[in-house]
């Protein structure tokens, strides 16, 4: 897991092969979307800190 500036200043996080921008940030957590968002849809959840991925389930 990495956390990178994109061209605009703001972050990303590149992990297993993808990179998700940040969408939304909430009192405990971060949510962010992938960049290739027009050919797969996947979204990462992180802590504040983006120190660990929050696993996702999804119904």
């Amino acid at each position: 897991m990495e956390i990178i500036k994109n061209n605009k200043g703001g972050q990303k996080l590149c992990y297993q092969g993808y990179c998700y921008t940040k969408k939304a940030k909430s009192a405990v957590s971060q949510r962010w979307e992938c960049d290739q968002r027009g050919s797969q849809k996947c979204l990462a959840t992180t802590d504040l800190e983006v120190r660990y991925i929050i696993p996702c389930t999804y119904t």
